[in-house]
């Protein structure tokens, strides 16, 4: 029988111990939370049992383990999807058959997502995204827990996406989103969308930020839940400074503890925008550093992008040149 005794640190951090002795063998290790440390011992005990993961571990489990480290909230809607379709299933008993299956449920069937007030067919780059989720579920079990299962997800073709869309703003367009967002109900959304259009900052990353992680005197924050799981730096323009200066501070930790998307579509038809959605604040930010002659190497640096070409991995942003970049092109915007 496995035991799991929690151990407390000073400087705050947690850790769940597991130790398990059979036959006397002892097995040992820690982890960050009690439902890794529960499917690890889960684990174990099938193993010693002649057990191994595939047979012992149910598609639920492995997720309850995954969540702790995916980027950001990057496929919350899709693991919830895999969790309720196959969550009670052993990972032996999946098959690429079912996963194919699902494939082609998802893109066939209407789904309701954004608010939108009709369903909608999911798109092949949507569809794609739930294969692309699941298939890191199963890479976190092979090379963070260094478990020897097959990746059924592999030999599931994916759709092909169409190319990358790219909405940006008129300048007459942008004032309009800032003036619908500074009259909104929330009081959240002006902050948001202004460090949104300023920053680049994803709609996952900003709603992981912490007020711990922002320094209002610096001009600066500081995001550790990216889609590419790398700890960035952003720069604060003043404009951006004086809104989040006007947030309400709680026992909620986040800047922004709110879900926004609502009152953003409220803002995006109140400011007459066509075909605008949340992350194409990210693709403004872009187009228009690019449109400014800001070079390749200081976009992707200021936007935590990574390319095959250059190699670049979310370089912090407040080294002296990309910083002094950003803030002069975004400094104008509020």
């Amino acid at each position: 029988m496995a035991a799991i005794n929690l151990r407390s640190y000073a400087d705050g951090r947690k850790q769940y111990r597991v130790r398990i002795r059979r036959h006397g063998l002892l097995v040992s290790r820690q982890f960050a939370s009690r439902a890794e440390a529960e499917a690890f011992a889960r684990t174990i005990e099938g193993d010693l049992a002649g057990r191994g993961p595939a047979e012992a571990t149910t598609l639920a489990a492995l997720i309850d383990m995954y969540e702790p480290h995916r980027p950001a909230s990057y496929g919350t809607e899709c693991l919830a999807y895999w969790r309720e379709k196959l969550g009670p299933k052993r990972l032996g008993e999946i098959t690429s058959a079912m996963i194919r299956a699902h494939r082609d449920e998802l893109a066939r069937t209407p789904a309701r997502s954004h608010n939108y007030k009709t369903a909608r067919i999911r798109s092949a780059a949507t569809t794609r995204k739930y294969l692309i989720v699941l298939g890191a579920v199963y890479q976190y079990a092979t090379r963070e827990l260094l478990w020897a299962i097959p990746n059924p997800v592999k030999l599931v073709p994916k759709p092909k996406a169409n190319g990358h869309r790219i909405r940006s703003l008129t300048d007459d367009e942008r004032t309009a989103l800032l003036a619908a967002a500074k009259k909104s109900d929330s009081v959240y959304l002006y902050a948001a969308v202004l460090l949104s259009l300023t920053t680049g900052m994803r709609k996952g990353e900003l709603h992981s930020l912490l007020w711990a992680d922002v320094d209002l005197a610096a001009g600066t924050a500081v995001l550790r839940r990216t889609k590419n799981g790398e700890t960035r730096g952003v720069a604060l323009t003043a404009n951006t400074i004086a809104a989040l200066s006007t947030l309400p501070r709680g026992d909620d930790p986040r800047a922004f503890p709110a879900e926004q998307t609502k009152a953003f579509l409220t803002a995006v038809r109140r400011a007459g925008l066509a075909n605008f959605r949340w992350h194409d604040m990210r693709h403004d930010m872009g187009t228009r550093l690019a449109s400014r002659g800001v070079s390749t190497r200081l976009i992707t640096e200021a936007m935590g992008q990574r390319t095959l070409t250059m190699a670049l991995v979310y370089q912090n942003v407040s080294a002296a040149a990309t910083r002094e970049t950003v803030l002069r092109v975004m400094g104008d915007l509020g």
